[in-house]
């Protein structure tokens, strides 16, 4: 209903998790995306993006700190590296969250989708409120919960016995002599 071809909705996602949380005692702020996403989302940070193609399971990173007098802090981090983001101290590894405020604000695409993203919200809050609740489909019947819990129970059991068979080959690694346990 308000979708957008550019990576601003993940990064207003981004930004407004870091702000929330730092509002909040939550520790953590996931998002799981894509290879393309992550590349537009490093693209849209300030140019972040090398020119590599992110690979799979590549991770990025905000971290938020706060001082012992209250100023809030941010670094990025690409796959757990310290990215230096533009308008930060060179020198410093952590940056002033108002200087990524500042880096929303000031960019025409970003602010009009923070603006395009409020109304979003209000226009969803407001379908949401209106819509009677749908009927159970396929994905939330009965059938579908048992064989989810089926398939945790299995994984977990078949996951147990491996490592049991692991742990005794390297028992009897260890019973022949050819490790040592330190």
């Amino acid at each position: 209903r308000c979708g957008t071809v550019t990576p601003a909705p993940l990064l207003m996602q981004v930004v407004r998790g870091l702000l929330s949380r730092a509002r909040s005692k939550g520790k953590l702020y996931l998002i799981g995306t894509h290879d393309t996403t992550v590349a537009c989302l490093l693209q849209a940070l300030g140019g972040l993006w090398d020119g590599h193609w992110p690979h799979y399971g590549e991770t990025v990173s905000v971290e938020t700190y706060q001082s012992e007098e209250g100023r809030r802090f941010f670094r990025i981090l690409r796959n757990h590296k310290i990215v230096h983001f533009p308008g930060c101290p060179p020198a410093s590894p952590l940056c002033p969250l108002s200087v990524l405020e500042g880096f929303i604000a000031s960019d025409p695409v970003l602010a009009s989708e923070a603006y395009r993203q409020q109304r979003c919200e209000e226009v969803a809050d407001l379908e949401d409120s209106a819509m009677s609740p749908r009927p159970p489909g396929p994905s939330q019947g009965r059938f579908f919960w048992l064989w989810t819990i089926m398939t945790f129970v299995l994984g977990c059991l078949l996951g147990r016995l491996l490592n049991t068979l692991k742990q005794q080959r390297v028992d009897a690694a260890v019973l022949e002599g050819s490790y040592t346990r330190i």
